[in-house]
């Protein structure tokens, strides 16, 4: 695939859903996405300690091929479950995107999210209505250690949760990161991000700041979290 070209394929079926979780049939994803319906996805944030021995959560800058909210920052590892598809299934966003090899018993699960946006792009308007079966994978390897899908991710960062969590509740009103980014032909190099509360996905219901502070109890030692 060829960075600044959508990564995502329009017609990948999708399993589609009423809003109540009862199946109604398949879509392509892009008309999943034009018309609104509801559909499910496996999304993991990966928990650690970061440099300064601070507890933190890994954030993925994502591609500008992305056909939705591309160059904004995000969860870990996420992707929607294609027919038939299972949690077994759903852990392979973390290799695809991340390079972590990982299985089911490993993840920590926070229960579903459910969210719904609006996005205005130049082909059109997106509406992305998902169940989100969400998790958390404790994982403490060094920034270097992973290996990002550059089609995929552009940059990645752990996000302190103090830091974070002043940054999103206008104590501060930018964050520097460091962390790594896209070089020329896919190389990853050391960089300094620069965050602000616009940097990410927009959300009504403060999910960064539930993940933060579940992400704070998690890796204390506490397993009954919900999202």
């Amino acid at each position: 695939m060829v960075m600044n070209q959508p990564t995502d394929d329009p017609g990948e079926l999708l399993p589609i859903y009423d809003e109540g979780g009862m199946l109604l049939g398949q879509k392509p994803r892009g008309a999943v996405h034009r018309d609104g319906d509801w559909h499910w996805c496996f999304d993991c944030w990966i928990i650690a300690h970061d440099a300064a021995d601070r507890p933190a959560v890994l954030l993925q800058q994502r591609s500008l091929g992305k056909d939705t909210w591309p160059g904004r920052w995000d969860i870990s590892a996420a992707g929607h479950y294609r027919p038939g598809e299972t949690l077994a299934e759903g852990v392979r966003e973390l290799a695809e995107e991340l390079g972590v090899e990982a299985q089911p018993e490993q993840l920590i699960r926070l229960g579903v999210r459910v969210a719904v946006t609006r996005q205005v792009t130049a082909t059109g308007t997106i509406i992305d209505r998902e169940f989100q079966d969400t998790y958390f994978l404790h994982d403490e390897r060094a920034l270097c250690d992973y290996s990002p899908y550059p089609d995929e991710v552009m940059g990645l960062a752990h996000l302190p949760v103090a830091a974070g969590r002043a940054l999103l509740t206008g104590a501060t009103e930018s964050l520097t990161l460091p962390g790594l980014a896209t070089g020329e032909n896919g190389r990853w190099l050391a960089a300094q991000h620069e965050l602000t509360a616009r940097s990410f996905i927009p959300a009504v219901d403060s999910y960064l700041l539930k993940v933060l502070a579940l992400a704070e109890r998690a890796l204390k030692g506490e397993r009954r979290l919900y999202i």
